[in-house]
C-alpha cells in the first residue's frame, strides 16, 4: 500500500512539471474584433436584454416543444394549452424587457472564452437562456395567431430571429437547425394567415438591417480561441515551441492493485500521446494554415469550388488535422465554410419570401419573377444561390409559388421535397424547398416525449 502511494505521487509531481504559460490575454483580442464602431452603453441591447433571458430561464416549457420547426396548435390539448398561455402570460414582463432591448442597435458582451491573465466571470453566461427566450417568443407568436392578432404575432416572430442572432454574437456559434426552425416558424405564419403589407414591410426591414456577419471575421475569432486554448493545453519553452500536456492522474482508489494498476495505465497512455502528438509551433503553423485557406475559400461559393472539380478544404483537413487530436477535437473550419452559405441563404430567402408576400398584398398578385420584384423596389438584390449559378428558383403556381435552392447536389431538381428538409439530404436528388413548407408526419408528432407533452395534459417531463 505504501509503494502504490509512493508510485502514484512520482507521477503526480511528474505530471505537474508540465505546466502551461498564460502570457496572451486573448479576451481583449477577440473584443477588439467583436466591439462595434463608436460603441455606446446606452446602444446596447445586451445589459437589458440579460435581464429578460435570467427571468425567463424558469419557463417550464422544455425547448423541445418547438425544436423540430413547426407545430399545430390544434394537436394540443386544451387543458395543455391553457397551461402553456398562463406561463407565457406570466413572463409578460420579461418579454416587454426583451422588446425593448430589441429596439437597441446592437447586442455586445466581452468576450468569456478565454482563461488568460483577467480570468472573467462565466457565471455570468449561460448560453442556454437564449433558446428559452426563443420558445417563449415563438409560443406567445401561436397565441397571437390563435387569438387573430397577426400582428403582434409577426412582431414577435421578428424578435425571436434577431435572439438567434444574440446567441450566434454570445457564442461566436451558428446554429444552422436552429435559426431553420425559427424560419419556419415565420414562414408557416405567413403561409398559414393573411398577413398585411406593413407586417411583412417591417420584418424584412428589421432583418436587412442586421449585419449578416463577416466570415473571415468568424474565423479568425475561432483562430484565437483556439491559440488561446493552446496556451492553456501546452507547454512553452519560451522560443514559440512545447509539448502537449497530458491530463492530471485521475485521483482513485489505490486499495487495490487492479486500481493502482489503471492508474499506471492511464499516465502511460496520456505521456504516451503528448509525446507523440505534433509540437506547439507544429499546431499553431496547422491551424493558421487551415484559416488561412478558410479564408481563401470563402471567396468561392460551393457552387464555383464545384466546378473547380476540387474539395481542397476537406482533403486539407482530413491530411492535416486528423493526426493532430488537439486540432481535430476545436477545429472544424470545413462545417464553418457549408454553415456560413446556408445560413446566409436561409436570411436572403426569408427577406425574398416577406418580400414577394407583400407585393401580393400590395398588387394582388405575386411577380412573375425575382427580377420583378427587385425592379419594383421590394428587394435590392436578387438573392444567389451557394449551389447554383444563378439566384434561387422562383416560380409563380397555381396555389402561390415556390421558392427554392438547388441544394447540394448541384442540380434543379424541380423544386421536389427532401424527406427531413436538411441541407445534407439535397445531396440525394432532392432541392431545399423554403416555400411552401409541407409539414411532414415526424414534425407533427416529432416523438413519444413530444407528443405526450402536447395531448397528455398530465405529462410529466421524463429524463432521458
Amino acid at each position: 500500500m505504501v509503494l502504490i502511494t509512493i508510485t502514484l505521487t512520482i507521477l503526480k509531481i511528474r505530471t505537474k512539471q508540465f505546466k502551461p504559460v498564460i502570457s496572451v490575454n486573448y479576451n481583449e483580442k477577440i473584443d477588439k474584433l467583436t466591439k462595434p464602431k463608436n460603441y455606446d452603453p446606452k446602444d446596447n441591447a445586451a445589459p437589458i436584454a440579460r435581464k429578460a433571458f435570467d427571468s425567463l430561464n424558469d419557463l417550464d416549457i422544455p425547448e423541445y416543444a418547438f425544436n423540430e420547426g413547426v407545430i399545430k396548435l390544434e394537436q394540443v390539448h386544451p387543458k395543455r394549452l391553457k397551461h402553456v398561455e398562463q406561463l407565457i402570460k406570466s413572463k409578460h414582463n420579461a418579454l416587454k424587457q426583451l422588446h425593448q432591448a430589441g429596439q437597441k442597435p446592437y447586442y455586445w458582451r466581452k468576450c468569456f472564452y478565454s482563461s488568460g491573465v483577467d480570468k472573467r466571470d462565466k457565471s455570468e453566461l449561460s448560453i442556454m437562456l437564449l433558446p428559452k427566450a426563443i420558445t417563449a417568443l415563438i409560443w406567445r407568436a401561436k397565441l397571437h395567431v390563435e387569438n387573430n392578432n397577426i400582428p403582434a404575432a409577426m412582431a414577435d416572430l421578428t424578435l425571436a430571429h434577431k435572439v438567434y442572432d444574440y446567441f450566434e454574437l454570445e457564442s461566436r456559434y451558428s446554429v444552422d437547425e436552429f435559426i431553420k426552425r425559427i424560419t419556419r416558424n415565420i414562414v408557416y405564419t405567413v403561409q398559414t394567415n393573411t398577413v398585411n403589407a406593413d407586417s411583412l414591410k417591417a420584418m424584412q426591414n428589421d432583418i436587412e438591417s442586421r449585419d449578416p456577419g463577416d466570415f473571415d471575421k468568424y474565423l479568425e475569432i475561432g483562430r484565437l480561441i483556439i491559440l488561446d486554448q493552446i496556451q492553456n493545453k501546452f507547454t512553452y519553452d519560451g522560443n514559440g515551441d512545447g509539448t502537449l500536456i497530458p491530463p492530471k492522474v485521475p485521483l482513485t482508489d489505490v486499495s487495490s492493485v487492479k486500481a493502482f494498476k489503471d492508474n499506471i495505465k492511464y499516465h502511460k497512455s496520456a505521456k504516451a500521446v503528448s509525446q507523440t502528438h505534433d509540437s506547439r509551433k507544429v499546431t499553431i503553423e496547422k491551424l493558421n494554415k487551415s484559416i488561412n485557406l478558410g479564408k481563401e475559400l470563402s471567396k468561392l461559393t460551393p457552387w464555383e469550388i464545384s466546378k473547380k472539380n476540387t474539395r481542397l478544404y476537406e482533403a486539407y483537413l482530413l491530411k492535416n488535422m486528423a493526426p493532430n487530436r488537439f486540432l481535430n477535437s476545436y477545429l472544424n473550419s470545413n462545417y464553418l465554410y457549408w454553415n456560413y452559405f446556408e445560413m446566409a441563404a436561409h436570411r436572403e430567402a426569408l427577406i425574398s419570401i416577406l418580400a414577394i408576400n407583400r407585393y401580393n398584398a400590395e398588387k394582388g398578385t405575386f411577380p412573375a419573377s425575382l427580377q420583378e420584384l427587385k425592379k419594383k423596389g421590394y428587394i435590392s438584390t436578387i438573392p444567389p444561390d451557394p449551389y447554383s449559378d444563378n439566384s434561387f428558383v422562383y416560380k409563380r403556381t397555381n396555389k402561390g409559388f415556390v421558392l427554392y435552392s438547388v441544394g447540394r447536389d448541384f442540380k434543379d431538381n424541380g423544386g421536389k421535397y427532401n424527406e427531413i428538409e436538411c441541407w445534407d439530404d439535397t445531396e440525394n436528388g432532392s432541392d431545399y424547398v423554403f416555400w411552401p413548407i409541407e409539414l411532414k408526419e415526424h414534425e407533427n408528432e416529432y416523438n413519444t416525449q413530444i407528443n405526450e407533452y402536447f395531448t397528455d395534459p398530465d405529462y410529466v417531463e421524463k429524463k432521458i
